[in-house]
């Protein structure tokens, strides 16, 4: 996560504020996303992102919601050709939780 947060072309991307929240008290530096204060759909949010930031890290809930929009902006984002970083889905099995906000608790 160090290393997300030291790359200047690389985003996090969330759901809601309390992700976002979660995530910079883990990682202050990183640069996030929030996919619920865009006045744009999904495919201009990764117009936008595309524009901005090369690589792209998904963080977003491990519910059906999430996983919906997981899989919509991973097919928009590689339209733009935007690299995908699957290693939030990786953090989130690997402390065994379902949602970012509940990563607070998590000691990295």
């Amino acid at each position: 996560m160090d290393k997300i947060a030291q790359e200047e072309r690389i985003v996090l991307i969330v759901e809601g504020k309390r992700d976002k929240f979660a995530l910079q008290r883990l990682i202050p530096k990183v640069k996030i996303f929030l996919l619920s204060d865009q006045k744009r759909s999904l495919y201009e949010s990764a117009e936008h992102i595309a524009s901005n930031f090369n690589e792209a890290m998904l963080m977003l809930d491990a519910d059906k919601k999430g996983k919906d929009l997981s899989k919509r902006m991973i097919t928009y984002l590689q339209m733009h050709g935007i690299k995908i970083n699957r290693d939030g889905e990786k953090l989130l099995k690997l402390t065994n939780r379902h949602h970012i906000e509940d990563l607070r608790s998590v000691v990295i």
